[in-house]
């Protein structure tokens, strides 16, 4: 049976599983690399294809955290100016709050309680823009797309380990973009 991501999120929603279910359903997902994160690598993309490439500024957004949060010690603050920190030297420039035709580089971390101290975390990074749709949409001329997103779930004692999830997502990012940037000829 292959197991899918919203199959996971699904499941993270039903609260009442035992401690042994949940490192099942994370086993599970991990073997079947059908969490993004784990398992298998993603393709190679060529650099003409990037949509990283030629990105002019990113706006940074922590999409609303669980009630599970605020006991477990994440805060949204915190996850924010993290995300500020690892791109300000990335190259891109950081657009204090989100405007029009700036993409918005959008978190979201999902917390479910296992046992004890112990919760089930998944962390989500995606770039969101402004995109146009082939096809006619009626009284839509544009609408918001993720054009790049990478994830990562585990199992956390406490929020550190969660920030150092997201810390690796936007190490990735910036690694990514720095990548999908064209060469500049060496001047002579």
């Amino acid at each position: 049976m292959q197991l899918t991501t919203s199959d996971f999120y699904r499941i993270l929603r039903r609260r009442r599983r035992r401690p042994a279910v949940w490192l099942l359903v994370l086993a599970a997902f991990a073997a079947a690399g059908g969490v993004p994160g784990m398992g298998r690598a993603p393709a190679q993309v060529p650099l003409s294809m990037s949509v990283l490439q030629d990105l002019p500024a990113v706006s940074v957004g922590v999409r609303p955290l669980p009630d599970a949060a605020a006991g477990f010690g994440l805060e949204a603050e915190a996850c924010r100016e993290r995300m500020q920190a690892a791109l300000a030297g990335s190259g891109v420039r950081l657009v204090a709050r989100p405007q029009p035709g700036v993409p918005e580089l959008r978190v979201t971390i999902r917390l479910a309680r296992v046992r004890g101290p112990s919760h089930l975390y998944a962390v989500d990074l995606e770039l969101v823009e402004i995109v146009t749709p082939r096809r006619t949409l009626s009284g839509l001329a544009t609408i918001p797309a993720t054009t790049w997103s990478r994830s990562a779930i585990g199992i956390a004692n406490g929020p550190d380990t969660v920030l150092q999830a997201l810390d690796g997502l936007l190490e990735r990012f910036v690694r990514e973009l720095a990548g999908a940037q064209p060469a500049k000829p060496a001047v002579e």
